[in-house]
């Protein structure tokens, strides 16, 4: 039960403070919400075991910036990377190779 006071209490007290800290990384504001949820997530799942840390701000803030470093550094799509639909697809030989018209 202390866990639990004690993230609802941080989350009253610093969630604002949190989020403009983690925002200000890489200013996506809905990227730090969803670092500071899985935080707190992660929180209220180890510290009833483990115990409240000395610092419960600053455990959070270093959870969530892993969690927005992990985000970043694993794109869902980009140069090399392929949507998985398109993977799987490929995997079956159903994907047009040329999927848009061209005027050759």
């Amino acid at each position: 039960m202390e866990a639990q006071r004690t993230a609802e209490m941080v989350a009253r007290a610093s969630y604002g403070r949190l989020i403009a800290l983690l925002a200000a990384r890489n200013r996506d504001i809905a990227a730090a919400e969803d670092a500071l949820a899985e935080a707190f997530r992660k929180a209220l799942e180890l510290w009833p075991g483990q115990g409240v840390p000395d610092r419960p701000e600053a455990w959070l803030l270093t959870v969530a910036r892993r969690a927005l470093d992990h985000a970043t550094a694993t794109p869902r799509c980009g140069p090399g990377r392929q949507p998985r639909s398109t993977f799987f697809m490929k995997k079956r030989g159903s994907v047009n190779p040329r999927p848009f018209p061209t005027s050759d």
